[in-house]
């Protein structure tokens, strides 16, 4: 059974998908479509500059960013 699952989307591509959309793709499509896949797994969305960590039954507003070494880095 995973223990994380990571959607990652890239901030380059013509489709311009964001990290909301990494994170519609995990708790809606993943969710119905693999439901088993979610037993125990953390959550890791990003798109190529940003990223978050949170549970599949969070809210977005939930997902929290990684933080950075010193946490000043822009």
């Amino acid at each position: 059974m995973p223990l994380v699952v990571y959607e990652f989307k890239s901030v380059i591509s013509e489709d311009k998908a964001t990290i909301y959309d990494a994170y519609r793709q995990l708790t809606v499509r993943y969710r119905r479509d693999i439901p088993q896949l979610f037993v125990f797994a953390l959550c890791i969305i990003s798109d190529g500059v940003n990223n978050k960590m949170g549970s599949l039954f969070a809210p977005y507003e939930f997902f929290y960013a990684w933080r950075k070494i010193t946490g000043d880095e822009a």
